[in-house]
């Protein structure tokens, strides 16, 4: 219905034309309202967002409309680009750090109370705990654990930032023809 009423708008060229434009600039405005009302300036997840946003719209349009040769491949390398993001703002999503993280949790409990320590030459700190944290050993494996996973977490969201970048350095200029 929609592509019927724009391809008739098209064949009065000078009314339908302008008018076509501004249907679909407000389409554009409405879909990109809830990205840009949770936009900050001072955080890049932010910047991710709204071009993870970008090349699922890219995608779409691209593969439903096949303008272009390589729609297709397009689409797919758009979508690989949005997975990528994906992995940069939430590390997590990654299978082996999820994996860990649930290790972590099926060992060691939930988290447990915030205890207030002291250390020397500073103001009180807040220290959290496990559940199943009992010992001074305990909580030694744990970190130890804990550590390993905050390593692989950012293993993940670094290696996804590499990639993410030279994989757009890459193909963005075919991104249309």
């Amino acid at each position: 219905m929609k592509k019927k009423f724009r391809n008739f708008l098209y064949k009065f060229y000078k009314i339908g034309e302008p008018l076509v434009i501004f249907i679909e600039f407000m389409e554009r405005l409405i879909a990109w309202t809830p990205i840009l009302w949770k936009d900050k300036d001072w955080d890049y997840s932010y910047l991710l967002t709204m071009m993870q946003f970008k090349m699922n719209r890219m995608s779409k349009c691209i593969e439903d409309n096949a303008f272009i040769l390589a729609d297709k491949r397009v689409g797919k390398q758009l979508r690989y680009a949005s997975f990528l993001i994906d992995l940069i703002k939430d590390p997590d999503n990654h299978p082996r750090v999820r994996e860990m993280y649930a290790d972590i949790e099926k060992k060691w409990g939930a988290y447990g109370p915030w205890t207030r320590i002291k250390t020397i030459g500073s103001s009180d700190d807040l220290l959290f705990t496990r559940e199943n944290v009992k010992t001074k050993e305990d909580a030694e494996q744990y970190k130890k654990e804990f550590d390993n996973y905050s390593i692989a977490y950012a293993k993940v969201e670094n290696d996804a930032k590499k990639r993410l970048f030279k994989f757009m350095d890459q193909y963005i200029v075919k991104w249309w023809d």
